[in-house]
């Protein structure tokens, strides 16, 4: 494992030169802000290395800024100018402003630089030097028209921002979520087999208790209740549905139901309903609706005993019942 920075313990050898017991290259420093930030300049201020054109002839300034280059730190604190090789005189060229990072002994720094494209018909900009020892970021094009003599900004194409040859620094703009997403992909996998099948028997188990579901549930408490206000069939099966304790009125007679009848069923007395006395008919039809204030006229028997008619007037909460 590598840390640092820690102080080093200073001595001296025989020759008084000084040995420090924590010394450590510029590699691992580098390694270590090149997993932090990304190659590119610094977005703030907004001018950070912008090239423009030189107030005199073939010249353009550079603005002062900061940039990271493979790990490595580049600071500017200064407008810089920098010179043009003259127009061709034949054809244009494009060339491109770097900011180079050299390792080489000799030079170990980092500088700006105009790197002169190749004239020709169709010229293109330079390819960007990058290898072990040198690493140039492209901060800007300037297309040199033959026989031009002096620099306009209108020649000049930021390449700031376009990330292949500069881009703008960033802090772990990327990471790697794959061993995230199979952890996640495991835990889940063990909900499926474990938890869901808890989970799955439970619901199950609730939905019994609810009668399937609450709302079928609800249902039926409503359904069971309307029963009560939909009193007469007139043919020998049922064209609603009725449940235990309903009463109907049924070829001139009133039945009491005894267990749940279904559309189309056939009404069968003793079996899914039964004769319902009338003192049983007056508590069964007891104000259940304010659409019975009407009067309603059915022939019936009277234990046992034809009558012309029954009438039933509803007033207030009181069912009047009379016969004829």
């Amino acid at each position: 494992m590598q840390a640092f920075p820690f102080d080093s313990e200073l001595t001296y050898d025989e020759h008084n030169n000084p040995i420090y017991d924590r010394a450590v290259s510029s590699q691992p420093l580098r390694k270590l802000i090149k997993e932090l930030f990304t190659t590119g300049v610094m977005p703030n201020p907004s001018t950070s290395f912008q090239v423009s054109a030189g107030n005199d002839g073939m010249t353009v300034q550079i603005a002062a800024g900061f940039a990271v280059i493979d790990g490595g730190l580049c600071r500017e604190t200064e407008t810089r100018t920098l010179e043009v090789t003259a127009a061709d005189n034949t054809y244009d060229r494009i060339d491109t402003v770097v900011l180079r990072w050299n390792e080489n002994v000799d030079v170990r720094n980092a500088d700006l630089y105009v790197i002169a494209g190749t004239p020709a018909v169709n010229p293109v900009r330079p390819t960007l030097q990058r290898n072990n020892s040198i690493y140039e970021i492209g901060l800007a094009d300037v297309f040199i028209t033959k026989h031009v003599a002096t620099i306009t900004d209108d020649k000049i194409t930021d390449t700031r921002y376009e990330a292949e040859r500069c881009g703008i620094v960033s802090s772990i703009s990327k990471f790697d979520t794959t061993t995230l997403y199979q952890q996640i992909q495991a835990d889940l996998a063990g909900f499926k087999s474990t938890e869901q099948a808890n989970f799955s028997t439970w619901y199950e188990n609730i939905r019994n208790i609810l009668d399937e579901n609450v709302a079928g549930h609800l249902q039926n408490e409503i359904n069971a209740v309307a029963g009560n206000f939909a009193l007469t069939e007139t043919g020998d099966t049922a064209t609603r549905t009725y449940y235990t304790g309903n009463h109907v009125i049924w070829h001139g007679s009133y039945y009491k139901i005894k267990k749940t009848i279904n559309i189309g069923d056939a009404l069968v007395v003793d079996d899914n309903i039964e004769r319902a006395l009338v003192g049983e008919e007056i508590g069964a039809l007891e104000v259940q609706d304010n659409s019975l204030n009407n009067k309603i006229t059915n022939k019936v028997k009277l234990n046992g005993t034809a009558v012309s008619s029954i009438n039933f007037e509803l007033s207030g909460t009181t069912l009047t019942i009379t016969t004829s």
